[in-house]
């Protein structure tokens, strides 16, 4: 009788320092599982806007980081690459990121005239661009952006 209380008095200690370390490390624990999925393939020169372009299917983000649209737009956006990436192995080179916190490319401003579904997606919103062989099939404008709906948003854009 003695060994099944100490069992049960060890099992609700564990318990305890379980639900402790879970509730105060969540955030820590979370964000390490995150950066292993996360793996954005930079646009920052024409050469490589022209790289994203020749891929049969992208996922492009378009951000600045001096907007709040935009950050916020972006974690929703890194949801939905973390659930896609979990669930398609094909996924790795598929995600794009174009960030013009600094400086708006002339390259950026030349693909948004050069297209009327693109429009001005350097204006800081926190733009989500689906392309399918060097064409843009959809636009999702960041305060549009909800990480559960992207999958099968996805899943359209790309048939």
């Amino acid at each position: 009788m003695m060994s099944r209380r100490f069992t049960l008095q060890t099992l609700l200690i564990a318990l305890a320092v379980l639900a402790f370390v879970t509730t105060w490390f969540r955030e820590p624990l979370r964000n390490l599982f995150r950066q292993n999925y996360l793996e954005w393939n930079l646009v920052e020169t024409k050469q490589d806007f022209k790289k994203m372009l020749s891929n049969q299917n992208a996922i492009v983000f378009v951000h600045a980081n001096w907007s709040s649209a935009s950050v916020i737009a972006k974690r929703e956006f890194e949801e939905f690459q973390i659930d896609w990436k979990l669930h398609n192995s094909d996924a790795r080179n598929r995600f794009y990121l174009i960030d013009h916190s600094k400086l708006t490319p002339d390259w950026l401003f030349e693909w948004g005239k050069s297209d009327g579904m693109l429009g001005l997606i350097h204006n800081g919103y926190g733009e989500s661009i689906w392309i399918k062989d060097g064409k843009a099939k959809l636009r999702i404008t960041g305060h549009q952006i909800k990480s559960d709906e992207l999958p099968g948003m996805t899943e359209k854009a790309f048939e």
